[in-house]
């Protein structure tokens, strides 16, 4: 396969990554609103959409490193940074891709970062919450808890 047709297939993939980082963005961004509403149920269903977003980024990677590694072969280069836009054609193009690629990735994280610090509040509050109730329970049942004198069963009874 020629440089430029590898180049021109590893363009294609990254493209096809980068639609699917969008809708990982877009998923991850109406976690957070999910999380602030502490609706549950939707976080669970985004959750498993954005699952299946990047289960199908996982083969896309894979074919990426294959095509990437017989570029490499090809131009005789060790990495993508010993070449420059006019070296061969499409350069420029797959390293702007893979430019946005990165970004759009570092958005994802810090998106995340967030949500996850988020989560860790609100897991934090309903302990608090939860403990207080346990500890009402505690209190409420000791100060309605009533004593019962048992009867006695051993009455002593003389003839």
């Amino acid at each position: 396969m020629a440089a430029g047709e590898l180049i021109g297939n590893l363009v294609q993939i990254s493209n096809q990554k980068y639609a699917i980082f969008e809708e990982i963005l877009d998923l991850t961004n109406s976690q957070t609103g999910a999380i602030a509403s502490e609706d549950f149920e939707l976080l669970g269903n985004l959750i498993q959409e954005k699952q299946k977003r990047i289960t199908q980024v996982e083969p896309l990677d894979e074919q990426f490193n294959s095509l990437y590694s017989k570029l490499k072969e090809e131009l005789g280069v060790s990495s993508m940074e010993q070449l420059t836009g006019n070296d061969v054609p499409g350069i420029a193009e797959l390293k702007n891709i893979i430019s946005k690629l990165l970004e759009i990735i570092d958005q994802i994280s810090e998106v995340e970062k967030r949500n996850n610090d988020s989560m860790k509040t609100l897991l934090e509050n309903n302990k608090k919450q939860i403990k207080d109730v346990v500890y009402g329970k505690k209190a409420l049942l000791a100060y309605s808890n009533k004593s019962y004198e048992s009867p006695s069963y051993f009455i002593d009874k003389k003839k």
